[in-house]
């Protein structure tokens, strides 16, 4: 806990005579240090416990909350440092050398050089201390250094505004003042996390100044002093208001952080939840899809009954339609977790288009759409996983015939831009969506377009795994849609990851082409 500065060090008691009543007392408060000079009824009141009560307010603070905050203050204290070693270097030698003259050469020639001194030593302790690791938590020592450090600080400004004020010009001894009160402003600001320091270090220069004013001034005493206490007043309200918002932002960041720890150990037991259930999930779905694909085979003999037959031909295609949504879930489940691995290799980019043939012209025949996939640099090489590659456009092409209607058309061509890359656009002139059903539909587990034109439903896992898939290459994926104009993705492959075949004049008249 952090303690008050010292005001008055002789003890003494205030009394406050009230007129005595039967059954009362004469009512008094003891003040042995650290006195306020108000006094309430019955209580003792100093102003150790009022700074106490100023410095806790704000936010309620918990243990780790503190700790954090104490921490925080100790690492500001040392990085402020460097800017007090600057300060305590170079205001002692402008004010020697504005006051310098030879009756007062021998107070300011070893004043200044006692301020490089401190200098020095501020410098240092950064140096020292920049490069150690975070702590974890952090002693009243380093408080009391910084307590330690002010007094010692306070006491040699002090110093130089005693013995100068008598034996100077009134016009000098308003400079001396003025720079040591604005030092004293300056090191406030830079203790701010240790504020009973900072209000040592103010508190004794301040005061050494009225005193020294008031003796060489009396005329001018009683204004003087009205200022000050207005003057004092400010800068412990400053010292206050900045601790508590210091307090409040490091609160703010602890709690941030655990809201973030939080959110991660409930992410990686989804994880965990999703692959133990998944595992357990597909163990009996293979079982399923075996079993019916030897019935429905019929690989021991006839099943007996067409309708029996006709059913195990259902729980198959069922059984693929869970095991391809498991997989889905496990895909983004990865991928969020950040362990989703990509095994890149040369692949050439006709290969691809070809397995997009191969998968969907047959399965788009028998939805009533037409389906085309051909591009001018089937000959190119790109460098890229193309596991992930193909599992992105099986998910934009399927999308794509399953919200089509019969008689529609679903196209995949590829073109080049040397500002983008190479670019994959799957367009259909289906439904398409409207701006809502397209945010919710790039959403995990949404769903766009409408059951009326779609055959079959999804996980709605399609889009975001392609736009995750998409940013593992570096590259990027952009859906556009209008509603009942059709759908247009864009899947763009960074251009550092072709690795051409094709001659350059080739390239540049086919890039030039396309």
């Amino acid at each position: 806990m952090l303690t008050a500065p010292v005001l008055f060090w002789q003890p003494f008691e205030i009394r406050c005579a009230l007129s005595p009543k039967p059954g009362h007392r004469k009512h008094g408060v003891s003040v042995s240090q650290f006195v306020l000079g108000t006094y309430d009824t019955g209580k003792n009141l100093d102003l150790r416990k009022l700074l106490q009560s100023l410095m806790n307010g704000g936010p309620e603070m918990t243990p780790e909350m503190m700790r954090e905050f104490n921490v925080e203050s100790v690492l500001r204290l040392n990085r402020n440092q460097v800017f007090g070693g600057v300060a305590s270097s170079i205001n002692p030698i402008a004010l020697t050398i504005g006051l310098w003259q030879d009756d007062l050469a021998l107070i300011l020639g070893p004043w200044c050089l006692i301020g490089q001194f401190f200098a020095m030593a501020q410098i240092y302790g950064w140096w020292k201390n920049r490069r150690k690791p975070r702590p974890t938590k952090v002693s009243g020592r380093s408080f009391r250094k910084a307590t330690v450090m002010a007094v010692a600080a306070g006491i040699y400004w002090a110093a130089i505004v005693v013995l100068c004020v008598p034996i100077v010009t009134p016009a000098e001894a308003v400079v001396v003042i003025l720079t040591a009160f604005g030092t004293s402003i300056v090191a406030a600001a830079i203790l701010s996390p240790a504020p009973v320091a900072a209000f040592i270090f103010f508190f004794i220069t301040v005061m050494a100044g009225l005193i020294s004013l008031t003796v060489q001034y009396p005329e001018v005493t009683t204004p003087l002093w009205l200022l000050a206490v207005n003057y004092i007043s400010f800068v412990l309200v400053m010292i206050v208001i900045g601790h508590r918002d210091f307090k409040t932002v490091v609160a703010r960041q602890v709690e941030n952080s655990q809201l973030a720890l939080e959110a991660r150990n409930a992410s990686e037991a989804k994880s965990r939840f999703i692959a133990n259930m998944s595992h357990e999930l597909r163990t009996p779905l293979n079982a399923i899809i075996g079993f019916s694909d030897m019935m429905q085979a019929e690989t021991f003999g006839p099943v007996g009954h067409g309708k029996y037959k006709e059913y195990v031909g259902a729980i198959s295609e069922s059984g693929n339609h869970l095991m391809d949504i498991i997989n889905d879930v496990l895909d983004i489940s990865r991928i969020d977790a950040g362990s989703e691995d990509i095994r890149e290799s040369d692949v050439r980019l006709g290969a691809l288009l070809a397995r997009c043939r191969l998968l969907f012209t047959e399965r788009a025949a028998r939805s009533g759409v037409d389906f085309e996939a051909g591009s001018a640099f089937e000959s190119l090489v790109l460098h890229v996983d193309e596991r992930l590659i193909v599992q992105i456009l099986i998910n934009l092409v399927s999308n794509a015939i399953r919200h089509t209607p019969q008689g529609g058309q679903v196209t995949l061509n590829v073109s080049l831009r040397p500002q983008y890359g190479v670019l994959f656009v799957i367009a259909d002139n289906g439904r398409g969506m409207t701006p809502e059903e397209l945010t919710r539909a790039q959403e995990p587990f949404g769903s766009g377009g409408n059951s009326w034109v779609s055959r079959g439903d999804g996980a709605g896992l399609g889009l975001p795994i392609s736009h995750r898939f998409a940013a593992l290459h570096g590259g990027h994926l952009n859906v556009e849609s209008t509603f009942g104009k059709g759908t247009r993705c864009t899947l763009r492959i960074p251009a550092s990851r072709i690795r051409t075949t094709i001659a350059d004049s080739d390239l540049d008249s086919m890039m030039s082409a396309g």
